[in-house]
């Protein structure tokens, strides 16, 4: 009877253990669940507008990113071997200058990738060349005035670095997609130091990256994730150097099992922040042109959605706040401006 009495004892342990253990682990599922929760947007403002004027200039682009400081306008073309980045004064579209090399000089390209700088500079970064330059187009003439290293991984390798925007000063986002993992980090490239990672929430390992694709734009304080193939939106936090997650908007219903990626359904066409708002060109029917901009505020409030008289298929800001929408004409490039 003791002997029983003892395996008895001995089973209720056992058994408090383990619903504590479940306990826990449901918890703790609980918490990833709430965490990567998207909730229905919900905009104060939402209406029709025109633009307020068109701008034109003289050329067509086989555009790789383009920016707007001061009185002037540069658009930097991608498989252009020489000048691929040219000038033009804002907003009255009259041609400056170009400039722009590749090789293996100083100042020169072997790659050319697109990233977001603060201020008027342009931002490039060179895989090959494994460096960040940032550049000056706002006097009479093109030229780098701030240069970074490129960090490797363990391999020794120059890490896949898809996009790469400027937080502040020396610090960088840095989106990082491989063959079975899309993640950022939280870099300071002057020092070569990663101070925080974070796993993308929705990237599913057996999959290409590309239906789980997304743009980025930064304030000092966060970011925004803009998915081009999901309407998905998703806004994080970088205070304290560390990457967390603030809110979510849309659905996790991806298109990863489609059969021909090529003819995937466009949702975010691109994303630009001002100040500490968003503004995220979101195409409505699934083509190259976006006729909605949604306006957020930097910790993920929804403030108004405005669709567009004329579709656009990128935008930026100007000095004045001004959302400038781009548009490839046959023989031009027409901007059209917005005041929202």
């Amino acid at each position: 009877m003791q002997g029983c009495s003892f395996f008895i004892i001995v089973m209720k342990h056992l058994f408090i253990l383990l619903m504590a253990a479940l306990l826990v682990a449901g918890c703790s599922q609980s918490g990833r669940q709430k965490e990567g929760a998207a909730e229905k947007r919900s905009f104060a403002t939402e209406k029709k507008i025109q633009p307020m004027d068109t701008l034109k200039v003289e050329a067509v682009f086989r555009l790789l990113t383009w920016k707007i400081a001061g009185e002037r306008v540069a658009f930097v073309t991608g498989g252009t071997p020489e000048s691929f980045v040219q000038v033009f004064s804002y907003p009255a579209g009259e041609k400056l200058f170009s400039g722009g090399k590749t090789g293996q000089g100083p100042n020169e390209f072997i790659t050319k990738n697109a990233g977001s700088a603060k201020g008027e500079e342009l931002m490039l970064y060179d895989i090959m060349n494994r460096r960040v330059s940032h550049l000056s187009f706002t006097g009479d003439t093109l030229y780098i005035n701030k240069q970074l290293s490129l960090y490797n991984d363990a391999e020794g390798m120059c890490k896949p670095f898809t996009f790469i925007s400027q937080l502040k000063g020396d610090t960088y986002l840095m989106k990082i997609d491989d063959p079975t993992l899309s993640e950022w980090e939280l870099a300071n490239l002057k020092e070569g130091k990663v101070l925080d990672k974070y796993p993308n929430p929705v990237r599913k390992s057996e999959f290409s990256y590309t239906p789980f694709n997304f743009l980025q734009a930064t304030t000092e304080s966060g970011f925004i994730a803009a998915y081009r193939y999901m309407d998905r939106v998703e806004f994080y936090s970088t205070n304290g150097d560390k990457i967390q997650p603030i809110k979510t908007y849309g659905s996790a219903t991806d298109q990863a099992k489609a059969e021909d990626y090529n003819r995937l359904k466009k949702y975010y066409l691109a994303v630009a922040a001002h100040k500490q708002c968003y503004y995220c060109l979101l195409s409505t029917d699934g083509s190259d042109a976006g006729d909605v901009i949604e306006v957020y505020t930097a910790d993920g409030v929804c403030q108004a959605s405005y669709q567009l008289a004329v579709p656009v298929t990128s935008i930026t800001t100007d000095a004045d706040g001004l959302v400038v929408g781009y548009y490839p004409d046959e023989n031009q490039t027409l901007l059209y401006r917005y005041q929202l």
